[in-house]
């Protein structure tokens, strides 16, 4: 039986419409821009790092969305919305069979999961800082390890959307995409 691991990617990414510098919305009038989101998703401001969630979707028809808090004071700022932890719309899932090899690459995380003779490369473009360290790479791997050891009947196991978050760099490590090669 095949295994894989659910990882968390942005539901939609964009940049705000001028009017979300007032307070606690967050515009963008591109068509159905928001389809798809709920409340309780979490709203990144990928400029500022700074998050909140969705608080109501009453004016969604008009591109906007009414959220926790006022992350978006200047024009024109990047912004993805992700699920919540609990939520597994956004998740990519990713196999794991054969073994597993990670490095880090300027400005994203490479991981190449092989299978036989034949190797997937998947390239990660983290929100924010570009990976430096091998958060990420500890990160899968201990995730792995769940999957393939505590979980040994189970075949997906997803990873929580607050386990991107490097609390000892105070740096949110959210995946915006992710690109096969």
């Amino acid at each position: 039986m095949a295994k894989y691991l659910g990882i968390p990617i942005a539901l939609t990414s964009g940049t705000s419409d001028g009017s979300s510098a007032f307070t606690d919305v967050l515009y963008n009038t591109t068509t159905d821009a928001f389809d798809g989101i709920k409340v309780g998703d979490i709203v990144v401001n990928t400029t500022t790092k700074s998050q909140a969630t969705v608080t109501t979707l009453a004016d969604i028809g008009s591109g906007v969305l009414r959220i926790s808090s006022n992350i978006f004071s200047v024009v024109s700022q990047g912004y993805s919305i992700f699920s919540p932890n609990d939520d597994t719309r956004g998740n990519v899932l990713m196999s794991i069979e054969g073994y597993i090899v990670a490095r880090d690459i300027a400005g994203s995380l490479s991981v190449d999961f092989s299978q036989g003779l034949s190797t997937n490369q998947q390239l990660y473009l983290p929100i924010g800082t570009p990976v430096a360290d091998s958060f990420l790479t500890k990160l899968y791997l201990r995730w792995l390890e769940r999957l393939l050891v505590t979980n040994a009947t189970s075949n997906r196991l997803d990873i929580p959307l607050n386990e991107f978050y490097n609390n000892s760099s105070n740096v949110p490590y959210y995946i915006k995409t992710i690109t096969l090669t």
